[in-house]
């Protein structure tokens, strides 16, 4: 049985940003300037070394405009690079969260998505909380995936949790959210929050917390690695998931229905919690099969 869970009120400010890889910036080619010899052989000493200074000071002119040109061109590039909103061609979304810690960027991300999931009457689905993983008021530090007598231990030290608390009672889904594409539809809002925490913070791995059926069936947890949706972080995200138009239940074709169930009915998980006497908690996942 899934257990009720707070996220604790905020993100993990103190922990430290992951960090990008060097950039290289080109080298500075040099400028070949060809000026003609100035006679000042004819000329007073004094006069002569005018054109020479008239010279010095007109490359420099150049040097520090050409400066600037490739100084302009390093930025652009570094900023296609990350996403920047500005280049469509190459931005991997058009939503980016803009807050400077990793906190405020999952707030950021959790209301985003979250605005977007809706019922058909215009009812948002569930509400977002996102922070680092805990269950009342123990920081939970590992993942126990549990799968015919193996186990496999998740270290959750950059981990982040999502929980989606459905518009019905007790967190549930609205009667209206009941069906079987519905279900799909809230898998998709898990993977979609996923996929831009991944992309926008040093964040590994990514549980979301699916809210229970309107029948009071608990929801499943979904737990997303980073190495499971690598491929996924390396192209435009509409690539992968139609962004142009809001997600709708009944509105997904057979190619992202096929997506949204191979990358989240196989990391769909029953889940329950384990207490230690540091005062810390593990998280145990057994694989969903029976209930999909």
């Amino acid at each position: 049985m899934a257990q009720a869970v707070e996220p604790l009120a905020e993100g993990p400010g103190k922990r430290p940003e992951g960090a990008d890889g060097t950039r290289q910036t080109g080298e500075l080619e040099p400028l070949a300037v060809a000026a003609e010899r100035v006679g000042g052989a004819s000329l007073p000493k004094e006069e002569a070394v005018y054109p020479g200074r008239f010279m010095v000071g007109y490359l420099l002119i150049v040097l520090f405009f050409a400066a600037l040109l490739i100084g302009f061109a390093v930025a652009w590039s570094r900023h296609s690079d990350d996403g920047g909103a500005g280049d469509t061609a190459t931005a991997w979304s058009f939503f980016k969260p803009s807050a400077d810690s990793e906190a405020l960027r999952i707030r950021e991300i959790a209301r985003f998505v979250g605005d977007r999931y809706q019922t058909n009457d215009g009812q948002q689905i569930a509400r977002v909380l996102g922070g680092p993983p805990a269950v009342q008021d123990a920081p939970i530090t590992q993942f126990l995936i549990r799968d015919d007598g193996k186990q496999d231990s998740v270290g959750a030290g950059k981990a982040i949790m999502y929980i989606l608390c459905g518009a019905g009672s007790d967190c549930a889904l609205p009667l209206e959210a009941s069906s079987t594409a519905h279900d799909r539809l809230i898998r998709r809002e898990a993977l979609e929050l996923a996929l831009y925490t991944m992309r926008y913070n040093d964040a590994d791995p990514v549980a979301v917390l699916l809210p229970p059926s309107p029948q009071g069936k608990p929801g499943n947890a979904v737990l997303f690695r980073r190495d499971d949706l690598k491929n996924l972080l390396d192209k435009p995200l509409s690539q992968s998931l139609p962004t142009g138009k809001a997600p709708n239940a009944l509105g997904m074709d057979d190619l992202e229905a096929a997506t949204v169930d191979y990358l989240t009915l196989t990391k769909s998980y029953d889940y329950n919690f384990l207490s230690t006497s540091d005062g810390t908690a593990r998280m145990v996942l057994n694989p969903a099969r029976a209930s999909k």
